[in-house]
């Protein structure tokens, strides 16, 4: 009786892997097939993999400050706001990585908006208070600096000779 029980259970959990293997292999067609595996996919069990995006990003984005003084003046070269990075247990523990995920997010919806709709609107963002903030956490103010100004850098590749300031805000206080 127990060798049927576990070939029953073999027979089960192989036929519930095979269908959902097929119903995955299926659904990452672009047709009927795959509108169809998604409209039974009640509990969003099928994945979909997009390896390669339509139109493919060529630049690279990064955040940049730079401090001002009590004249109005920038007292420090502009600088890229990294987080700090723990090289130990990255490979097994990367909580950072959300973080990381969310901010290189935030900095490019500020460059496309800025590009699309100006500075309109931009302060009272989400994304741009969360890159100001961004910005005096992680990088320390020169001894000088009464306010800061961060920017939104692009590079093309690798090449750093290429990059580009597309987005500038406003000297904000530092307290």
């Amino acid at each position: 009786m127990e060798h049927v029980l576990n070939t029953c259970g073999e027979v089960l959990g192989f036929t519930i892997f095979g269908i959902w293997t097929l119903a995955t292999v299926l659904g990452q067609s672009r047709g009927r097939i795959s509108v169809a595996v998604r409209r039974y996919d009640h509990f969003n069990i099928v994945p979909s993999w997009t390896f390669f995006a339509p139109t493919p990003g060529m630049l690279d984005y990064h955040i940049v400050a730079r401090d001002i003084d009590v004249d109005g003046k920038p007292c420090s070269a502009w600088q890229e706001v990294e987080l700090p990075v723990r090289a130990k247990l990255r490979s097994i523990w990367n909580p950072e990585k959300r973080q990381r995920k969310l901010i290189t997010d935030y900095i490019r919806s500020l460059a496309l908006a800025q590009t699309k709709s100006g500075q309109g609107k931009l302060p009272f963002s989400a994304q741009y208070i969360a890159c100001l903030q961004f910005t005096l956490t992680y990088l320390r103010p020169s001894p000088f600096a009464r306010s800061r100004q961060f920017g939104i850098a692009s590079t093309h590749g690798q090449r750093l000779e290429s990059t580009k300031l597309v987005f500038c805000s406003v000297a904000h206080p530092i307290e």
